[in-house]
């Protein structure tokens, strides 16, 4: 076992400093030497004779300060390699979103901090000298394939948010360039699945709507009501949609959706006659 590990570290040391802080055992025994020319590393000296437990508390230690430390410039790089083709408001929100991840089990903050320390140990099993933006460097490598992974999550969710958001923003155009807009239809939630359609002077246009879009005399088994129901508002195109018999909707993302198209003008009924008309009759 070494004396000591002294590690090269240029730039700043008052972060790594903070860290060690932590650590009051960890901190007594280590030694700080700035270096006078601007081309040398400062260095780092960790006195562990005798006390091979301060090795593993200063290589934890040194693992959170590389993620603190490099861990945004590498997925700024990452994003740049793999994900050019986003906008920057989106290379921005995937930067932003990776504490998000912080608790996964698999790509999250420990484990990606567990990959460092592994490597740490690794290294310091044949050396006690390091330049850490060397390790960093080229020392990494299952590190950043976590790294890298967790940013291939949140861009994917960026382009599918992005996607959504486009598909909306098209729907609510074929809403809006309709001249001729009811004031409002009445959305009636169905237990097996399907809905019916009735206008403000409160007649059933569900039948009307949906010959539009499929035979109603001979209905298919696979009918999607949900497909159908977006198909016959846009049609429709009411300035806004009165929701009765709520508890029954099965698919929620499907009138967020509505909700989203229509300006947020969905109302859900919470009981009047003619909800209690409906589920008299089925």
């Amino acid at each position: 076992m070494y004396d000591k590990v002294s590690l090269g570290i240029r730039g700043d040391l008052n972060l790594l400093k903070k860290h060690m802080a932590q650590n009051s055992d960890c901190s007594r025994h280590t030694s700080f030497f700035e270096s006078d020319k601007k081309d040398e590393p400062n260095t780092v000296e960790v006195k562990i004779k005798n006390k091979p437990e301060l090795l593993d508390s200063f290589l934890n230690i040194l693992a959170e300060y590389i993620i603190e430390r490099y861990e945004p410039q590498m997925a700024e790089r990452i994003i740049s390699e793999d994900y050019s083709y986003l906008s920057p408001a989106q290379k921005r929100v995937v930067m932003r979103s990776l504490s998000d991840l912080n608790d996964d089990e698999k790509i999250g903050y420990y484990p990606r901090k567990q990959a460092i320390f592994i490597s740490l140990c690794e290294y310091v099993k044949s050396e006690s000298d390091m330049l850490l933006e060397g390790f960093v460097s080229f020392r990494l490598k299952e590190y950043e394939n976590l790294l890298r992974m967790a940013i291939h999550q949140l861009a994917e969710k960026s382009i599918t948010q992005q996607e959504y958001n486009d598909f909306i923003n098209l729907l609510k155009y074929f809403v809006n360039i309709q001249t001729s807009r009811p004031k409002l239809v009445h959305v009636i939630v169905l237990s097996d699945g399907s809905y019916e359609l009735i206008s403000e002077k409160k007649e059933n246009i569900t039948k009307k709507l949906m010959s539009d879009f499929v035979d109603i005399d001979d209905l298919p088994d696979n009918i999607n009501y949900d497909d159908l129901l977006i198909s016959m508002l846009i049609t429709l195109a009411p300035k806004s949609v009165v929701v009765h018999n709520a508890k029954l909707i099965k698919n929620k993302e499907l009138f967020k959706t509505i909700d989203l198209v229509f300006d947020k003008n969905m109302i859900y009924c919470s009981g009047c006659e003619m909800c209690k008309a409906i589920n008299e009759v089925k």
